[in-house]
């Protein structure tokens, strides 16, 4: 009888978080308005950034135009979701805003496949000490901030992100 309720616990135990992950992947997101955005980030924290073509940014470097910073992991399935959007929206602002990627809890060979199977064009770099997914507050990806051409942040968005919804946020910064 003890062992029917420890089956029948654990059984019950599998299928919530099974559930809870399909309702995520089905609803896909989670959006964070200004005023709640995850804790202390408020702006933008500098770092500096070696890109999968050898670059070496500091993100400081960017200010003077609002600034797309994407987090994502090559495992992620809305990481994949929302990739082609991302670079469509990048390439309908080029120019006028900055876009950087940071994968994270992935391998450089992994994230490497991801920006070639998904023709990402924008810099991006690879976290392999997960300083940076630590410094931002990063705990669902994947995770879009957006900050204003000071530095200041202007929207944070967990989950995949459509070209719609980034192209409005982004509006409202020019």
């Amino acid at each position: 009888m003890k062992n029917k309720k420890i089956t029948y616990i654990f059984a019950l135990a599998i299928f919530l978080a099974l559930t809870a992950t399909t309702s995520f992947l089905l609803n896909g997101s989670r959006v964070v308005p200004e005023a709640q955005a995850a804790g202390k980030l408020k702006e933008l924290i500098p770092f500096d950034l070696i890109t999968f073509n050898g670059e070496k940014i500091n993100i400081k470097d960017y200010l003077g135009k609002p600034i797309v910073l994407n987090f994502w992991g090559s495992w992620c399935p809305p990481c994949r979701y929302e990739a082609k959007d991302i670079e469509s929206t990048y390439k309908t602002f080029q120019g006028r805003v900055s876009f950087v990627g940071v994968a994270v809890q992935d391998t450089e060979s992994k994230a490497r496949a991801f920006i070639k199977t998904y023709q990402v064009s924008y810099p991006n770099g690879i976290d392999l000490d997960e300083e940076l997914m630590n410094t931002y507050s990063v705990f669902g990806l994947p995770m879009t901030a957006i900050f204003d051409k000071n530095g200041k942040l202007a929207y944070k968005h967990i989950g995949a992100i459509s070209k719609a919804k980034l192209t409005k946020e982004l509006k409202k910064l020019l």
